[in-house]
């Protein structure tokens, strides 16, 4: 969809994320596709989380480029590493790479790292591969969290 027909026929709708707002709700909207060219409108609709960005089958998925330009204003949350070609189907220094790569350009603000979009395949390269995916986040990640006899419940 190019952004004239996105700004006629499926912004209009988004304005009504102000109804989620006023109830204290937030709204997440998916597209794994063709984000740069709308990501103004995501902004000015007022959308909270942005869901499902994948740089390997999505165009215009910039990842870089749309980090600089949604910080602070839209959380991205399972962007950066494909579900369906890395997770399910790459090797396990492919999906280490994917998961630093996302980390490092979409993190550590207003990022949640998961896969993009879903996980379909249950075979067991894909759950070997989530076991990478976790293990390399457990790695990456800035924030240590705090000893269990330290943490409040």
């Amino acid at each position: 969809m190019n952004p004239k027909v996105y700004r006629q026929a499926i912004l209009p709708r988004l304005r009504s994320v102000a109804l989620a707002h006023e109830h204290g709700a937030l709204f997440g909207y998916i597209c794994s596709s063709g984000i740069s060219p709308c990501l103004y409108d995501y902004l000015e609709a007022g959308i909270d989380v942005l869901i499902g960005i994948d740089p390997v089958q999505g165009t215009s998925t910039n990842l870089g480029a749309i980090k600089k330009k949604a910080a602070g204003r839209i959380c991205l949350w399972g962007a950066g590493v494909s579900g369906a070609i890395t997770v399910e189907m790459g090797d396990a220094e492919e999906v280490r790479a994917a998961v630093r790569r996302a980390i490092e350009t979409l993190g550590p603000e207003g990022f949640i790292l998961s896969p993009v979009d879903n996980i379909t395949v249950d075979a067991p390269q894909t759950w070997q591969n989530l076991e990478v995916f976790i293990d390399e986040w457990k790695q990456r990640r800035s924030v240590s969290l705090p000893d269990s006899a330290d943490a409040k419940a």
